[in-house]
């Protein structure tokens, strides 16, 4: 059987407009497993934020804050018909104030129409000068910008707005640093001392050549860069009282030792404890608890609180000549200490003489203790000479702030008190039995609380050339120092002051 050949199939069809081709049909989707979501229409902007609710608003919760908020007011500062306003600043502020990383925004208001060019510079500047050492000028940084020229399209806009960031670093030949924050030290006397670390915003307009009136306007306004920090370690509540706490949690505290000689024979030196937070890292605001611990024989204790046990002293034979003391002593000493002065290539720097104190037992609220040493080691410090009620002890712990600035190869310091300390006994001295004729180990023990000043505004900094740094001074003194045994006694520790008190996160979250 001879099988059918199949019929030949249809040419396809041509693709023209008279016969248009189709593709084959899809299949329906699927029905969706849920329903489409309705059509999404972009809201408007949102109103900007207010602190305090509107008349036709209420608030539902409010948690405060820990952390500083952003200012909602401005600045502003008007010379020869141009005004300039700051935006987030305090209202009625002296200044306005800028954080680390902040970003300057305001605009400038101009009445006149006939403007050739708008301009705004933000600077830095640092300088120190010394009395008899010359001084030193610097321009940390040096930023403008050109808000609007004639040459720019249209006609100059009302207001002029601008945008500028606040470096957080400058760079030297040598390294870069963190900028610094404003600050400004003077001190009299000699040598004569000012430190001054300064910003300023300046906003000039340039108008055409037959302008009636000045043609050039220039703004210039002094800004405050105040960069904020914090501890990494919160200062721990309830430290006192300390014998219990230091057995419960001895890692709160940090410990300095140092030794009380003597310059006679047969006295064993006494050990001094100045006991401290651990983190070693404070705010302005912080209360900074401490203890501080005396503990030896009980003979050497004995010519610690008693005068009569120094005068005993006196008149034995084996005792050594004193080294002489200064006759000068001024019953007002000053808030600012002591000062000195070196070639920075040569050894050790010129000490200034030491002023006179008036202190008090047990408390620290009317003493004023001079020293000067070294500015890179506060440890030379010599003891300084007090002035007391016969049978007093001193026990005195305050904040120390060294300034140190290095001019054209001249490095000198100033050093000043910037915070007391509150010092009470555990124990006051006449309820401990001592007994100078016994070798039985014994300890007098003080607690107390120190602040720093409020008119301390400016933490701890260093760049090259100059050092902000802050120690805690311990001094001990026995009675009538002039005729005990026992040496006078200043312990100094570094520490950093912060602008912030800690804060937990979390816990403000």
């Amino acid at each position: 059987m001879t099988p059918t050949a199949a019929p030949p199939s249809e040419p396809p069809a041509s693709a023209s407009p008279s016969s248009p081709c189709f593709a084959p049909a899809l299949p329906p989707p699927p029905p969706p497993s849920s329903p489409l979501p309705p059509p999404y229409t972009p809201p408007d902007d949102s109103p900007p934020y207010a602190l305090e609710p509107a008349g036709d608003e209420r608030r539902l919760d409010y948690i405060a804050s820990t952390d500083n908020e952003t200012p909602r007011g401005v600045y502003s500062k008007q010379a020869e018909r141009v005004c300039v306003t700051l935006s987030d600043q305090e209202n009625g502020a002296d200044m306005p104030v800028y954080g680390r990383n902040a970003l300057i925004s305001g605009f400038v208001a101009i009445e006149d129409k006939d403007v050739c060019s708008v301009s705004v510079k933000l600077e830095g500047r640092l300088t120190m000068s010394l009395m008899e050492g010359g001084s030193s000028y610097r321009v940390l940084f040096s930023t403008e910008h050109s808000l609007w020229t004639q040459d720019d399209p249209g006609e100059c806009p009302r207001p002029v707005s601008f945008f500028t960031p606040f470096p957080s670093t400058f760079t030297t030949s040598l390294e870069p640093y963190p900028m610094p924050p404003t600050f400004d030290a003077s001190f009299s006397g000699t040598p004569g001392l000012r430190v001054q670390v300064f910003y300023f915003l300046s906003v000039r307009v340039i108008r055409p050549p037959l302008w009636l009136w000045r043609r050039n306007t220039t703004i210039v306004i002094p800004v405050k860069y105040r960069p904020r920090s914090r501890p990494y370690l919160p200062i721990s509540p309830g430290l006192h009282p300390f014998l219990a706490t230091v057995k419960t949690a001895p890692e709160e505290w940090h410990q300095i030792s140092a030794a009380m000689t003597s310059h006679e024979t047969g006295i064993d030196p006494l050990e001094c404890h100045l006991f401290i937070p651990t983190v070693q890292i404070f705010g302005l605001q912080d209360t900074i608890p401490f203890h501080v611990q005396v503990a030896g024989s009980s003979k050497s204790l004995t010519f610690l609180v008693d005068p009569s046990a120094s005068h005993r002293a006196s008149d034995s034979n084996t005792r050594r000549k004193s080294p002489p003391r200064s006759p000068l002593k001024s019953p007002y000493p000053p808030r600012q200490l002591s000062s000195g002065c070196s070639r920075a290539q040569h050894a050790s720097p010129t000490e200034a003489p030491s002023d006179t104190a008036v202190p008090q037992l047990w408390s620290s609220h009317r003493s004023h203790l001079s020293i000067s040493g070294s500015p890179d080691d506060l440890k030379a410090l010599r003891a300084a000479h007090t002035v007391r009620d016969p049978g007093e002890v001193l026990v005195r712990v305050y904040l120390l702030r060294q300034i140190t600035s290095t001019i054209n190869g001249m490095k000198a310091w100033r050093n000043k008190v910037i915070g007391e300390g509150t010092v009470w006994p555990v124990g006051r001295p006449q309820n401990v039995k001592l007994d100078e004729r016994s070798d039985r180990h014994a300890a007098l023990d003080w607690a107390g609380e120190l602040r720093v000043d409020r008119t301390v505004s400016v933490p701890s900094f260093a760049v090259e050339d100059l050092s902000v740094k802050d120690f805690i001074v311990l001094h001990v003194s026995p009675p009538r120092p002039e005729m005990s045994p026992l040496d006078e006694l200043n312990i100094v520790h570094p520490v950093r002051l912060v602008t912030d008190t800690y804060r937990d996160l979390g816990d403000a979250a």
